[in-house]
């Protein structure tokens, strides 16, 4: 199957930006803005103003502004991998909507991490994205009706086998309330909007066999007449 150039722009300026973004954080971490500061004090880390701060009602606004923050360039490259392959199965398996999802799974995944995560905390990085996406897919793959589209679960499982452990707090460095904010966003997003994605989807749904359509399969039997 072939995507056009069109369905991919988007995902990519999305990508885009994470890395664009990255790289002026690091221009102002590192100093490179100091020489315009004419007090000679660097401004505040952005990953403290930026990233996540949960429970904290005067820092609301950073349950949309923490994903896009990284503590590093492995940290932001490990998301954008993952986020590229999970788009690429969205835009193989879904005709259109990957925008609409992308912003949905965006303030809602934030909004959830928000509320989940222990009060002043701080959280950052994009993973809670691509846990949306991998929920949001896995979801829809068990809802369709055509079985063929569990291969979709399996792809998932395949590839990101080891970051479903992602959800346990396993690892202190690591948010795991964001990951479990991202799946449960994707999961919620596939319940709710079952029959608007499943619709958009490119696999056609199996239809029940109808009795008459088993009879007229049946070889005619040219006595059955005479009985």
């Amino acid at each position: 199957m072939k995507l056009p150039i069109s369905r991919i722009l988007t995902p990519l300026l999305v990508l885009t930006i994470l890395i664009i973004h990255q790289f002026a954080w690091l221009v102002v971490e590192n100093g490179w803005y100091n020489s315009l500061n004419s007090s000679g004090n660097l401004p505040q880390q952005v990953s403290v103003n930026l990233g996540t701060h949960a429970r904290e009602w005067t820092f609301f606004y950073t349950a949309l502004t923490g994903s896009w923050i990284h503590g590093n360039w492995e940290h932001l490259m490990g998301n954008v991998f993952s986020l590229a392959g999970l788009s690429l199965l969205f835009l193989l398996f879904i005709k259109k909507g990957w925008l609409r999802f992308f912003l949905i799974q965006w303030v809602l995944s934030g909004i959830i991490l928000f509320f989940l995560a222990p009060k002043g905390s701080i959280h950052i990085g994009a993973s809670t994205w691509s846990y949306s996406f991998a929920g949001f897919l896995t979801t829809l793959a068990f809802l369709h009706p055509n079985r063929k589209v569990l291969s979709l679960f399996f792809i998932i499982c395949l590839w990101y086998g080891s970051m479903w452990w992602g959800i346990f707090p396993i690892d202190p460095r690591i948010s795991f309330q964001g990951h479990i904010s991202g799946l449960t966003t994707g999961v919620l997003i596939a319940l709710l909007g079952r029959d608007f994605w499943l619709n958009r989807m490119f696999i056609v749904p199996e239809l029940p066999v109808l009795e008459s359509q088993e009879d007229s399969s049946k070889p005619i039997n040219p006595y059955d007449g005479f009985k």
